[in-house]
């Protein structure tokens, strides 16, 4: 994780400085940091040093007769494939790092070069000649890049902690991205919480010529247009994590993985031992009492049959308090996710451990169906096409039955064992007829079924006030909105306006 910023103006009378807040980006890159610029951009990097720690990797950094110039955040995984077809080509390199590797692509390809990436990373390159910067963003959008612009202006950075000193004003909340956040516990890209303030997209490349000076993301990649692949899952998906682990294990430093009891850490826990456990270390986090859900045992059962050093830490309620707005500060954007302080917490006991790369099993459950909403949701979204292909429910009676569906008295009837089975199975399927929300037939069933998300649709923030004032009272369904305004309160007021803190 590194710091990315830089400042492109057509604007002779603009007297902004890197210097100043590079710092804020230091926690991303304590390693080195750097500054370059020429009359039109200038470019800042913090590093956090993964591969080649010489000097060589030093940020901003030059190619080709300093005609391009890089600051880069993140690790291209294929950068030794990418390298050697590059030298096949006549190019030559002076540094062992991927940022070289990835300047040299842009070099040969120019914006195709994406389509041969395998990584991670938020990037800007600013090519001299053609006065043009270039950004980029990787296909899942685990890099973020924020941006500010005007008719003179571009800003950017990795962190809005470093992008907003730059500007002239503070900016104010965006009612329509505050909606989105209360509904869906983040702010969905390219919106951020703030007026005028953007996230580059996932998988999306922005080109801007110094002359015309446009500000149009483009895409180059989607999940939609990948074709499909036919053979056995199991030997394909092996053979997959196989790939990915020696790739993402390429490293100068001690590597860790944050380990659960789940199948998805586990599986690559199990994958990466036997070839690096001599560098590998496992950590893991608890509560306190050790209730159902604390994993621990099963993590540290399964490092040990590993043969891998394990660490752990036990979470306190007390702790969590305490240290609730550093947490909160510490989010590029409001993310309301309850897991929030455990990620943070085995993270930093890894660091702790001199641990700089980490590997987790994020995303397994969501992707290979964990989770049993999801596979009702999978469900309910293949009846609900069916429903809507021979139209079995006419839309006057799904609107009706959603409805009466959400009622208390309902759902305690189709759960009640004095009603006879049939009784019941007709009140189950009136309340899968309200989960398909079939007034929205382009729309898949799939977080309605999360009850948070179904809570902030049902209840605006005034509703939820007035219900405070009547019952004196938080019930639990009201909790997490409550958690969720908390959080968005501290998260602006730690980031615009920390003095009113």
């Amino acid at each position: 994780m590194c710091g990315i910023i830089g400042i492109l103006s057509n604007d002779n009378r603009a007297n902004l400085s890197l210097n100043y807040v590079l710092g804020k980006l230091k926690d991303r890159g304590p390693d080195d940091q750097g500054i370059w610029s020429d009359r039109h951009i200038q470019l800042g990097h913090t590093r956090l040093s993964i591969l080649d720690l010489s000097p060589l990797g030093h940020q901003p950094m030059s190619y080709q007769n300093q005609r391009y110039w890089i600051t880069f955040n993140g690790e291209i995984y294929n950068y030794l494939e990418l390298k050697g077809e590059l030298i096949n080509l006549g190019h030559t390199f002076i540094s062992q790092t991927d940022t070289e590797v990835l300047l040299a692509a842009y070099c040969q390809w120019g914006k195709f070069c994406l389509e041969k990436l395998r990584g991670m990373f938020a990037f800007a390159i600013w090519d001299r000649e053609e006065k043009q910067l270039f950004l980029a963003r990787d296909r899942i959008g685990e890099k973020p890049i924020y941006y500010w612009y005007n008719h003179q202006n571009f800003y950017f950075a990795s962190e809005l902690k470093g992008l907003l000193p730059l500007l002239s004003q503070k900016p104010t909340l965006d009612p329509i991205a505050v909606d989105l956040y209360l509904h869906y516990q983040y702010v969905p890209e390219p919106l951020t919480p703030l007026s005028g303030v953007y996230k580059l997209p996932a998988a999306h490349y922005l080109l801007i010529d110094y002359d015309t000076w446009e500000i149009k993301p483009q895409p180059y990649w989607s999940l939609e247009k990948i074709a499909p692949v036919t053979g056995n899952p199991v030997e394909l998906i092996r053979q997959e994590l196989d790939t990915v682990i020696e790739l993402t294990l390429r490293s100068d430093v001690p590597i860790g993985i944050a380990l659960s009891g789940g199948v998805d850490s586990g599986a690559i826990a199990a994958l990466a031992a036997p070839k690096y456990k001599d560098t590998l270390q496992a950590f893991s986090i608890g509560y306190p009492g050790r209730p159902p859900y604390d994993e621990r045992a099963e993590a540290e059962g399964l490092a040990k049959k590993l043969g891998l050093p394990f660490l752990d830490i036990e979470l306190q309620t007390e702790d969590l308090i305490a240290f609730f707005p550093e947490l909160v500060a510490a989010m590029d954007d409001p993310i309301a996710d309850i897991a929030a302080y455990g990620h943070y917490s085995v993270m930093k006991i890894a660091k702790e451990h001199g641990i700089k790369v980490m590997l987790s099993g994020t995303g397994g459950d969501e992707l290979f169906w964990g989770y049993a909403w999801i596979i009702e949701a999978v469900q309910l979204t293949e009846q609900k096409q069916n429903y809507l292909i021979n139209q079995s429910v006419p839309s006057w009676l799904s609107s009706s039955i959603e409805q009466i569906s959400k009622h208390p008295f309902y759902q305690r009837l189709s759960l009640s064992r004095k009603n006879p089975s049939p009784i019941r199975s007709l009140l189950n399927q009136g309340i899968k007829i309200g989960k398909m929300n079939l007034d929205y037939p382009q729309q898949a069933v799939y977080q309605n079924l999360i009850p948070d998300f179904q809570i902030a649709i049902d209840y605006t923030q005034t509703m939820f006030i007035l219900k405070l004032i009547d019952k004196f009272k938080i019930s639990r369904k009201h909790k997490f909105i409550l958690y969720k305004c908390l959080l968005l309160e501290v998260w602006y007021r730690q980031l615009v306006d920390p003095c009113s803190f």
